[in-house]
C-alpha cells in the first residue's frame, strides 16, 4: 500500500489520472476493479482471545479506494438531495 504522506508529495503528478479514474467511474457507475482489494485484519472483542466468535473482520482499504468512495458517495448524496428537493 502507498502511504498518505507520499500520496501528497505527489499529488501534483497524480491529480490529473486520478481525476480522470474518479471521472469515469461517475459517468460509467462502475468502481474499479483493481481498488477492490483490501488487507483483511481481525480485531478481538472483548473476552476470551481463544473464542473465534469474540474477533470481528476489520478491512484495511487501499487510499486511492478510500478516495474513489468518497467522491462516489458525495456526488451520489449530492445528486439524490438535489432530484428530492432536500437542500435549502
Amino acid at each position: 500500500m502507498i502511504s498518505t504522506k507520499i500520496l501528497k508529495i505527489s499529488s501534483p503528478f497524480i491529480n490529473s489520472p486520478l481525476n480522470y479514474i474518479c471521472n469515469k467511474a461517475l459517468s460509467e457507475g462502475i468502481f474499479p476493479d483493481r481498488l477492490k482489494f483490501s488487507l483483511i485484519k481481525s480485531l478481538s472483542k472483548k473476552g476470551s482471545m481463544l473464542d473465534i466468535t469474540n474477533y470481528r473482520p476489520i478491512l484495511l482499504l487501499t487510499t486511492f479506494a478510500k478516495i474513489l468512495e468518497t467522491v462516489l458517495m458525495k456526488t451520489g448524496l449530492l445528486n439524490h438531495l438535489n432530484k428530492f428537493n432536500i437542500l435549502t
